[in-house]
């Protein structure tokens, strides 16, 4: 992670002291998220976001965590064993995830959306969450590394590593844990506000498409019919080149 000077980290402390999460989230867009505040900001989510990956990861409840977010990743014993032999490769690939959220967040927070005081969330938790939903595309390339290992090695057992081949995302699970978060998001708002909105709750909660619609005041059926409009928008941006790359 990227932080500013000591000195800064120092006074946005003080800024932070007292401030609710709604005040946080209008000052950072205020600021553009630059400056102490948002650098203190970063410090203050790596240091509540790693133990509790690192506790999930090695405890064993990452699993049914993501499966909450409707993005699971199981590990097996085995996996949780050979990382807690290397917290290096662990770290590294919160490392990864950290600064994707990071990117997601502020790209969101400056356009408006994302967390909102009252959703049910406190801000730490929004965080950790988003985090969670880019945490998967790090451990597929661990995954995939220790297979080329262990398939150079006597003796290899393609059971064993079964789940290190790439799983079959549906195409809006392939968009919602994009790597070009912010070419995403602009393609999203560009195509329809409203649908912008949905895959950002669909992103950040895991909830039915059913539940969002209610949220984003639109009916299932027209929630349905601008998703499948938008991923045919997409095919025919990429079929005639000017399409953007928004898979990971």
């Amino acid at each position: 992670m990227m932080l500013e000077r000591r000195g800064d980290h120092d006074v946005g402390v003080r800024m932070l002291d007292g401030l609710s999460d709604e005040e946080i989230v209008r000052r950072l867009a205020e600021s553009g998220c630059e400056g102490p505040l948002w650098v203190t900001i970063q410090v203050d989510l790596w240091a509540h976001c790693l133990p509790a990956v690192e506790a999930m990861v090695l405890g064993g409840s990452l699993g049914h965590r993501t499966e909450r977010l409707r993005r699971p990743i199981r590990l097996t014993e085995t996996e949780r064993e050979a990382l807690q032999q290397d917290p290096h490769a662990l770290r590294e690939m919160f490392s990864i995830a950290f600064e994707k959220q990071l990117d997601y967040f502020v790209t969101c927070l400056l356009r408006g959306e994302g967390w909102r005081p009252g959703a049910g969330l406190p801000l730490r938790a929004y965080f950790l969450n988003g985090l969670l939903l880019h945490l998967k595309n790090p451990i597929r390339g661990w995954w995939r590394a220790r297979r080329r290992l262990a398939s150079e090695a006597p003796g290899f057992d393609e059971p064993d590593f079964a789940q290190s081949c790439d799983e079959d995302l549906g195409p809006e699970e392939w968009l919602i844990a994009s790597e070009d978060i912010e070419a995403l998001v602009t393609a999203l708002h560009n195509f329809d506000p409203g649908l912008c909105r949905a895959f950002l709750i669909r992103a950040d909660t895991g909830w039915s498409w059913s539940r969002i619609a209610q949220v984003v005041g639109l009916s299932a059926n027209r929630l349905l019919a601008l998703r499948q409009g938008f991923l045919e928008y997409l095919q025919n941006d990429n079929r005639h080149g000017e399409g953007g790359d928004y898979g990971s």
